[in-house]
């Protein structure tokens, strides 16, 4: 897995990115982005195979940013579209935030694909794995 180097950044930003549909959330497997205090920012979501970690660097683009064509916006008002809402500090995983990142370690599979990551900030640990296509997140 290719990866930027994170160890020794601050943690300051944290989005999930979850599925909406009529202002209610459907599926909150989404991809996880984290931004770090130098700006960076790095994407994990499942891979297109379903049961793979992806990753990338920079922030999560919206596919259906405004401006929305009549065509997107019928599509959305019906079927939904994932969304991205900041994580805050209140909140368990927000609990990370403010923490500089100590240790990355994989989780692989039985035939060693990547299928998850555990990331060290402060004293906490981020598990991000895929599952059935979907990314979950826990904190501890």
């Amino acid at each position: 897995m290719n990866m930027p180097s994170i160890i020794g950044k601050m943690l300051i930003g944290i989005r999930r990115i979850v599925y909406v549909r009529q202002e209610v959330v459907t599926d909150s497997g989404g991809p996880l982005e984290l931004t770090f205090d130098d700006q960076t920012s790095i994407v994990f979501d499942a891979a297109g195979d379903g049961e793979s970690l992806a990753v990338s660097s920079g922030t999560w683009i919206d596919p259906f940013a405004e401006p929305l064509s009549e065509e997107n916006r019928t599509f959305i008002e019906s079927s939904g579209k994932w969304t991205a809402f900041s994580v805050q500090a209140g909140d368990p995983l927000g609990r990370v935030l403010g923490n500089k990142i100590l240790r990355i370690d994989d989780i692989n599979n039985s035939s060693e694909k990547v299928v998850g990551i555990q990331i060290q900030a402060g004293n906490m640990v981020i598990q991000a794995t895929v599952d059935s296509d979907a990314l979950q997140v826990r904190v501890a």
